[in-house]
């Protein structure tokens, strides 16, 4: 049945936004209408460019099509109680210039036979009877035949009946296989290339570009930095075609190019496309996304997300082609689905299992051109891997590293002392990229059903086996962030060792869902998806896509702390009250983070990441908002404020009076720098604690199976309390405040696996921290985890160095000191309240700063009129931060009357 996602799609195939080669390409949008004998009378002009489709009769889907359904191709045509197996599909496509087409291929997988016209002309047919321009009845069943991969055919006898502007290609197809994954037709009409051309190994200042021809051919690479070209290079033969590199581009600068293909004195010559070279250094962006070759709708708006976002590059972590890789497989699959965008961004792939397990004898590394390792012949052949197998590439401030890690069984797996990971450790070693990033199929740590897979037969799970193997080495060299596939869905983990996990598995395969949640895991979506990763500077921004392009996760990595000023505080009263019923997991229904102003990036730890700060005010109240908070089950996210030269603490010691909340009167071993004296201190990350509670509990522990690590120790952490506290001895509460801990936004659904908050809004009294408009205030944060006194060392709990702040001194069970962000306040609103207070007065109250001059003012009309009191009380010098005045008496029924307030300057 028709796909809705595509109506808006149905009409002619513009090539002016395509490319001149992939005539019709899979996943571009097709009519259909499925026939029997009772529709003979319908006329032959339904194969023609100048039929017009009932919307009525026919439907739209994207090519290929099963009778199998929708499950095998992307178009399913089986109904319930329809016998019909016959389908007649037309697709339209524009064509600027006829006569640049050379060569004309179709490319098709089928079963059964169909008979196939361009612009109402037949120019093939195959496994059904008749010759050219006989009719086929629509209830004819041809002799079985079921699908045996891609077979490209030469149609170039058909070039002439091209026509400039609007085409259409028509096919009569009739099944006869028995359903199921025999029964399909999938089609193309390519222009003088069978592939490509597309961009595979990039480096700064070159690129590979990689295509094939239909026939043997002479062919070479014409390019500049200007659409005028002006060079050009030979390519070189491949087992899939040509490959030619250019050079000596200067990094990050645009490159026009065409290829130019000659045979027996005919030259084929393909439109001129653009790229931009990789960059030397500076910001960049990429996408990634794994487990994509399904063949279906889902695949196809991945794609178009990816595309659409317009990225540097694309990193695919394996799974390219299913159910398993061939050649035959690799155009539908692959390389025609991401066609348009492989002519201007590179693509750098790793193989999954499905590429290099499933596919009889495969040829994967045929088909693609990486970049090559510097790994021996021999190590290579002892080991079972080539060249291009794993490899690492620079662009702007990163450096990737691409791994072979189909599996973890046999030659597949990684394994201690082999050679891949000795390269690993010298490649790493040697770059002095800020960032590093590595991407491979097989996970470190999920909480998919491939968490369970133990391959190997060694009575590990091979998750646990790669991450005890892989880990050490990314920790110690310092790579910030590893992005994986295998399992079908979207998780992003807390740190492991200070190493950022993600698996992003969603680019076409049916999405799985999670078994047992991973300890490490922090979010976690089954849904279809790709990343999006912007760097700049010492940050990283992520964000994860669904198919129609929205966002559904963010987070960021800061690498450096930020320093100096961090004056970001903004007018704002976002609301904190509860907006829903409960959820019945802490949470309520529609909740959602609704801070202004810009987000702070605080500092990843070992375990733990405190996500973003931001910081609001009004009149009455600080509000401080974190978002993308990523804790261990039984952390703490510790917050502390001040005011400059206010009253506040230096350290924690001796403050505990034995029923207060352990997070703060277990740390002995945490104090502030100088000029920071903190007088409140918040204990953060539970989302069913919405209020100040000295002896909330977190129930849940976390014990991460990676190697030993300090912290791993405190497997029973005693963490209690949550809410909002001064620092004084015995750590009273603070009167007003209010809180709300969750984790979506907007809350939409209960995630009954885990209870560690992603969002936190709190609200203090201004009065409470002494702030008025234009104050200075100071904010730090910390993650903490805390153990009973007679497991800890000296009374210490373990400081994560996951912090808000410039600079953390310490860490761990060692002293700490922790550092403090300055914000300046901006001017608060004037806001002024009335109430009754007894029969005849009315109380006016509003918030001031404290020496400053204030009138009053009334009106009967608001909209003007408005005359200032003149009683001995006006103006006034405000003494206090709550300011109120005594309306007495008050004014007698009649007239309303009106009251506003006027600073002084």
């Amino acid at each position: 049945m028709a796909r809705p996602w595509l109506l808006g799609l149905l009409a002619t195939v513009s090539l002016a936004a395509g490319d001149d080669v992939g005539l019709v390409r899979v996943g571009d949008p097709w009519h259909y209408l499925k026939v029997t004998s009772a529709d003979a009378s319908l006329a032959p002009q339904w194969r023609g460019p100048d039929f017009e489709v009932d919307a009525g009769r026919w439907k739209g889907g994207p090519g290929g099509f099963s009778f199998g359904g929708s499950t095998v191709e992307a178009t399913g045509l089986y109904e319930f109680g329809n016998p019909a197996r016959t389908a007649l599909l037309r697709c339209d496509f524009d064509l600027a210039a006829p006569a640049t087409v050379t060569w004309l291929i179709l490319r098709a997988d089928w079963s059964g036979g169909f008979v196939a016209w361009l612009n109402g002309v037949e120019f093939l047919r195959r496994d059904l009877p008749g010759d050219a321009g006989a009719p086929v009845d629509f209830d004819f069943l041809p002799e079985p035949r079921s699908r045996a991969g891609a077979v490209e055919i030469d149609v170039t006898a058909a070039r002439s009946l091209l026509l400039a502007g609007r085409n259409t290609l028509a096919i009569q197809w009739h099944d006869s296989s028995a359903g199921g994954s025999a029964s399909g037709l999938v089609v193309e009409l390519l222009a003088n290339f069978a592939r490509g051309p597309t961009l595979q190994a990039a480096g700064p200042g070159r690129q590979t570009i990689v295509w094939r021809t239909p026939f043997p051919t002479t062919s070479r690479i014409e390019y500049g930095l200007t659409a005028d070209l002006g060079s050009s290079v030979p390519a070189i033969e491949t087992t899939a075609g040509h490959a030619a590199e250019i050079t000596g581009l200067p990094p990050g600068a645009p490159c026009f190019y065409r290829v130019v293909c000659e045979r027996e004195g005919e030259t084929a010559r393909s439109p001129v496309f653009s790229f931009r070279s990789l960059k030397a250094n500076g910001p960049i962006t990429f996408m990634l996304t794994a487990d994509v070759g399904s063949g279906r709708v889902e695949q196809y708006a991945i794609a178009r997300v990816l595309r659409d976002e317009a990225p540097d590059l694309v990193l695919m972590a394996g799974d390219l082609v299913y159910p398993g890789f061939t050649p035959a497989r690799a155009d539908f699959r692959w390389f025609s689905v991401y066609a348009r965008q492989l002519l201007s961004t590179p693509f750098l792939v790793v193989a999954g299992n499905h590429d290099v397990l499933y596919g009889g004898a495969n040829g994967f590394y045929d088909e693609f051109r990486m970049p090559a390792n510097s790994v021996p012949a021999a190590d290579h052949a002892a080991a079972g891997t080539g060249p291009q197998h794993y490899y690492s590439f620079d662009h702007g401030d990163a450096h990737f590293v691409g791994l072979y890690v189909p599996l973890m069984s046999g030659l597949f797996g990684l394994k201690p002392g082999s050679s891949q990971l000795a390269w690993l450790e010298s490649d790493l070693a040697a770059t002095d990229k800020p960032w590093k990033i590595v991407f491979l199929h097989h996970p470190l740590l999920s909480s998919g059903p491939h968490r369970y897979d133990d391959l190997d037969f060694n009575g590990v799970h091979d998750v646990l086996d790669l991450t005890r193997v892989l880990l050490p080495v990314l920790e110690a060299h310092g790579v910030q962030l590893v992005f994986s596939g295998h399992d079908h869905l979207y998780e992003r983990l807390v740190p492991v060792r200070g190493v950022q996990c993600v698996i992003s598995g969603g680019g076409g395969g049916t999405p799985y869902g999670s078994g047992t949640r991973e300890p490490a895991g922090n979010r976690l979506w089954s849904r279809h998806h790709c990343v999006h990763v912007a760097i700049d500077g010492d940050s990283l921004t992520l964000r994860a896509l669904d198919r129609e392009g929205r966002e559904f996760d963010r987070f960021h990595l800061q690498r450096t702390p930020l320093t100096g000023p961090v004056d970001r505080v903004t007018r704002h009263a976002p609301l904190i009250q509860p907006v829903g019923p409960p959820d019945g997991d802490g949470n309520f229904a529609g909740q959602k983070f609704d801070f202004a102003g810009e987000g702070l990036a605080g500092v990843a730890g070992a375990f733990a990441s405190p996500g973003r700060l931001r910081v609001n005010v009004d009149s009455r109240n600080l509000y401080v908002g974190v978002e993308e908070l990523a804790l261990p089950e039984g952390d703490d996210l510790l917050l502390f404020l001040g005011v400059p030269g206010g009253d506040g603490v230096a350290v924690l010691d001796g403050l505990d009076s034995g029923d207060g909340p352990l997070s703060l009167g277990r740390l002995a071993n945490l104090g502030f720098a100088p000029g920071f004296r903190p007088a409140v201190g918040c204990v953060l990350g539970d989302e069913f604690a919405d209020a100040t509670d000295r002896r909330f509990e977190r129930p849940y522990r976390t014990v991460l199976a990676v190697p030993d690590d300090a912290n791993l120790r405190l497997t029973e952490p005693a963490s209690t309390g949550q809410g909002i506290f001064r620092l004084a001895p015995g750590f009273p509460e603070v009167p007003g405040t209010m809180l709300q801990q969750y984790n979506r936004s907007p809350q939409s659904e209960p995630v009954l696996i885990e209870q560690s908050a992603n969002f936190i809004e709190l609200a203090i009294p201004l009065r409470e921290l002494g702030l008025t408009g234009e104050s200075r205030l100071q904010i730090a944060g910390i993650v903490a985890r805390c153990d009973p006194p007679a497991t800890t060392p000296g009374g210490a709990g373990w400081l994560d160095r996951a912090w808000f702040g410039p600079r953390l001194d310490g860490g761990g069970f060692a002293s700490t000191v922790l550092h403090a962000w300055e914000f300046q306040l901006p001017p608060l609103p004037l806001s002024l309240e009335a109430r009754w207070i007894a029969e005849g007065a009315i109380e006016l109250r509003w918030r001031a700063v404290p020496g400053r001059s204030y009138q009053l003012e009334r009106a009967v009309d608001p909209e003007g009129g408005f005359q200032p009191v003149t009683t001995p009380d006006w103006p006034r010098v405000a003494a206090t931060e709550d300011e109120t005045w005594r309306l007495t008496p008050a004014p007698e029924s009649g007239p309303a009357r009106f009251f506003r307030l006027r600073e002084l300057r």
